[in-house]
């Protein structure tokens, strides 16, 4: 049973005060819209034609999915520094015994991959974060080198060439 698209225009504007804040606060901080429609009992698909019911609606609603992908971009990118600046004199206590989790820095535990039943402690890889980071950044440009002379009617004739040949 569908809603009717009104009576769902005010349900969201009139849920509370700020319901329409809130929805494109939680979108363009990461969150998605189905949990919400979830949590206020909503059908997806009715929620979303409502907001592209009305140009300021959807210009609206349109942003924050812009910024959604823009905090996705900056969230991945200080999970992928984490990963590749932690240090590991952090999980050991001054006396080399290994720290209990709950002690260790929150960017140590989160480059933890796993830790055995003897204790020991597997780390991501730091150096695949720290490739994706210099990437990401342009650190590394993977450049060749060129060599020789063609000169262009060199090119034309080349290219005359091939479509003779066909």
């Amino acid at each position: 049973m569908s809603l009717d698209l009104d009576k769902l225009k005010i349900q969201i504007l009139k849920k509370d005060e700020h319901s329409l804040e809130v929805m494109l606060d939680h979108i363009s901080n990461g969150g998605s819209l189905t949990e919400l429609c979830v949590m206020w009992g909503l059908r997806y698909s009715d929620v979303v034609k409502a907001l592209r019911s009305k140009p300021e609606l959807k210009a609206k609603y349109d942003q924050a999915l812009k910024d959604r992908d823009e905090w996705a971009r900056e969230r991945i990118l200080s999970e992928v520094k984490r990963l590749g600046t932690y240090t590991i004199k952090d999980a050991f206590n001054s006396d080399g015994s290994t720290k209990r989790p709950h002690e260790l820095p929150d960017d140590l535990a989160a480059a933890i991959k796993e830790v055995n039943s003897d204790g020991d402690i597997k780390f991501q890889d730091k150096l695949k974060a720290l490739d994706l980071m210099g990437k990401q950044l342009g650190l590394f440009v993977d450049k060749k080198e060129i060599s020789g002379t063609l000169t262009l009617e060199q090119l034309i004739a080349s290219a005359k060439k091939e479509i003779d040949s066909e």
